[in-house]
């Protein structure tokens, strides 16, 4: 009897080989958009500049997710972000939040890293739904290049808690959209999801 390492290999295997559609930006965002511009009035829209999040405003009467162009990557976190905040931070840029990447002190790192295991756990489930490679931002950017094994592991838990709880109501929405538009629902498990 082959082991679950095998087998989660070959599962691996089967899912790369049968994709039958390769992914652009473009399909991504324009999935996103015809599932949530009306329903939460909300657009994705790619962006030379930083990613950010506004909500609707005088200038448009849409809430806005701008991800960095041409990053699969980007597109995911954006939309993990957005499907983790409530609706009072849905209300406010940036959900409210500030990117505090120097000198933040342990307690705040310790919340940055528990936040980020949510928000990277969905973006690696997108990531796998939609047959695109995910990367882990690391837990000390910008002073560090790599994830720590801890903080992997963290993420890798996280991700496996939502796969048998079940995601955010916006991420299950969101990840079933992109299994049924790549055709991926009958080869995605838990098998596909090993740590980087």
């Amino acid at each position: 009897m082959e082991s679950m390492q095998n087998y989660g290999i070959h599962k691996l295997m089967d899912f790369y080989l049968t994709m039958n559609k390769l992914v652009t930006h473009a399909e991504l965002i324009n999935l996103f958009n015809e599932q949530f511009k009306v329903s939460e009035h909300t657009i994705l829209v790619e962006t030379e500049n930083d990613p950010l999040y506004l909500p609707i405003d005088a200038s448009c009467e849409f809430n806005r997710i701008f991800c960095t162009k041409n990053s699969f990557a980007s597109i995911f976190h954006e939309i993990a972000h957005w499907c983790i905040a409530g609706l009072a931070r849905r209300k406010l840029v940036d959900y409210g939040y500030w990117c505090k990447l120097e000198d933040r002190s342990p307690e705040e790192q310790q919340l940055h890293r528990n936040y980020e295991k949510k928000t990277q756990a969905i973006e690696w489930i997108f990531s796998v739904a939609a047959n695109t490679k995910f990367l882990i931002i690391p837990d000390n950017a910008p002073h560090s290049f790599e994830a720590s094994e801890e903080y992997k592991q963290g993420i890798y838990t996280m991700t496996m808690h939502y796969l048998d709880q079940g995601l955010p109501p916006r991420a299950e929405i969101f990840k079933n959209s992109l299994l049924a538009f790549y055709e991926h629902q009958n080869i995605f498990s838990k098998d596909l999801f090993i740590i980087p």
